[in-house]
């Protein structure tokens, strides 16, 4: 073979690697990507089909208006799933973007245990309600965008990164938030409160510092 059919062949051999590479990290986010489609919002899905059959007509003329009536579609979003429902416009993050979790627990837990997980079905409603389950998504901001700190989600602090995390509009908070695969967090951190500042803790739970503000030990 000549160096330069060598040299074509290798070529096409790193491309084809390198798309199947891509495809498989691109792949990585579908899960989330999948439930950004509101289950409910098309009436012509055999959930409504299947509904519309218990129902004799004389309530509902139409699987379209069975679709539209408030406590008809809450069922439905309780069945199915309320994250298509709240999150739109999805942008999968990539790899080493820092994320932040508020806790009102103490993040050492955290560290020592992991998050737990919600099924990625329920992450609507994020202050309660709905019908969520375990399983291995939570719900985080990108550091870049965090400007203060709410009590109402907590004062304690995790940063981290995760390999799979996609931001999205939630709609209902009406500000950017972040789903992550919970089994893909890496270099996590923990940031205690107390008065105003912050004890930090590395991934062993060692105390390793302490900063006025989370922000200001990543500079």
């Amino acid at each position: 073979m000549a160096a330069e059919e060598a040299g074509v062949t290798v070529e096409r051999l790193i491309r084809a690697i390198y798309k199947i590479v891509a495809k498989g990290e691109s792949s990585r986010h579908d899960a989330i990507l999948e439930q950004m489609e509101d289950p409910c919002s098309d009436p012509d899905t055999e959930y409504w089909k299947e509904l519309w059959e218990d129902y004799d007509g004389d309530e509902f003329e139409s699987r379209k208006q069975l679709a539209e009536d408030d406590e008809a579609m809450e069922n439905c979003h309780d069945d199915l799933g309320d994250t298509g429902l709240f999150f739109r416009d999805p942008k999968p993050l990539p790899k080493g973007t820092w994320l932040v979790h508020f806790t009102k627990t103490n993040p050492l837990n955290i560290l020592r245990e992991g998050f737990k997980g919600a099924g990625i079905e329920h992450l609507g409603l994020t202050k309660g309600g709905g019908n969520r389950t375990t399983g291995e998504y939570a719900l985080a901001y990108r550091l870049q965008k965090v400007t203060d700190f709410s009590p109402e989600y907590g004062n304690n602090v995790v940063l981290f990164q995760a390999d799979v995390a996609v931001e999205a509009y939630h709609s209902g908070d009406d500000e950017d938030q972040v789903i992550f695969d919970v089994r893909t967090v890496n270099k996590m951190k923990g940031f205690e409160r107390v008065g105003d500042s912050y004890k930090v803790y590395n991934l062993e739970g060692k105390l390793v510092g302490t900063v006025p503000a989370v922000k200001k030990s990543f500079k």
